[in-house]
């Protein structure tokens, strides 16, 4: 999670398909962070704070 309501995914096929399945079977409309590199999308959002990778270490991500 990459906010409150904000789903934060790498832009690979494992990814995009259980993002369609998180969308077709849950309640709740997420939005959708797309992040060119996978590992870049490890991010974790606690007590308002969005704790993520360097943006030097994923530059592609980061812009």
């Amino acid at each position: 999670m990459a906010g409150p309501d904000v789903i934060c995914v790498g832009n690979t096929p494992e990814a995009k398909d259980t993002l369609k399945r998180i969308e077709r079977e849950a309640t709740f409309r997420y939005q959708i962070l797309t992040v060119p590199d996978k590992y870049a999308a490890n991010v974790v959002f606690a007590n308002g704070v969005l704790l993520h990778r360097s943006g030097d270490e994923y530059p592609e991500s980061s812009k």
